[in-house]
This record gives structure tokens, C-alpha cells and sequence, in this order.
């Protein structure tokens, strides 16, 4: 989980000569104007898969151990990495949980689902 909250907030002068104010404002609105900067990275979670191909067969078993219930299964690998991330986004939401975006991170030795809240 990663949650990153910057708040910037910075006051500047304005001349006081800029011309004519408006009808109905005044000198004090326009001496100083207000900037802010909000930056927020989104918060995440990985999720380790376990990969296995039947002997038998040749299908591929992928599997979310840290999830119950979410495993998908099949003869084609690189499908059932596309189906494992509608799978997780439609189990996801249906718990009460925003999901912003799914992604397999596919390293050699440890793949995982990334999940952005």
C-alpha cells in the first residue's frame, strides 16, 4: 500500500496598478492571489500469483492465494492473463472496493497482480 499527499499552498502579491476592478469586487480580493497544488499518488496493492501447468493437459492454472476465490484456468496462457484482470476488477467492485486499474506485472521470477484503488 502506497499513499503520497503533497499540499503546497503559496501567497504572491498583485500590483495594486493592474487597471479597473470590476464592479462589486474589491482592492483587498485582488492584492494577493492564492495557488495551490494538491498531488496525490494513488494507493495500490500486489498480489503474488502462483502459476502451474498441468502435465497432463497443458492447461494453465493461475491462481490469487491472497484472494480467495480468484484463480482462473485454461489452455492459453496470455488469454488467461487478460481474464484474470476482468475477473479481479469485477470481484473487486462487487466487495465495495473502488478499482481504478489492474495490471499483471509479469517478472520472471515473481509475477503479481498490481491493483490501483
Amino acid at each position: 500500500m502506497n499513499f503520497v499527499h503533497s499540499f503546497e499552498k503559496r501567497l504572491r502579491s498583485v500590483p495594486r496598478h493592474v487597471g479597473k476592478l470590476p464592479i462589486g469586487h474589491t482592492a483587498e480580493k485582488y492584492d494577493r492571489e492564492s495557488v495551490v497544488r494538491i498531488s496525490v499518488m494513488a494507493e495500490f496493492h500486489r498480489y503474488p500469483l502462483r502459476v502451474q501447468q498441468s502435465k497432463l493437459d497443458g492447461w494453465w492454472f493461475i491462481f490469487v492465494d491472497e484472494v480467495p476465490g480468484l484463480g482462473v484456468f485454461g489452455p492459453n496462457y496470455e488469454d488467461l492473463l487478460d481474464r484474470l484482470k476482468v475477473v479481479a476488477g469485477n470481484l473487486f467492485r462487487a466487495r465495495g472496493e473502488t478499482v481504478n486499474d489492474i495490471e499483471i506485472i509479469a517478472a520472471a521470477e515473481k509475477p503479481a497482480l498490481q491493483v490501483l484503488h
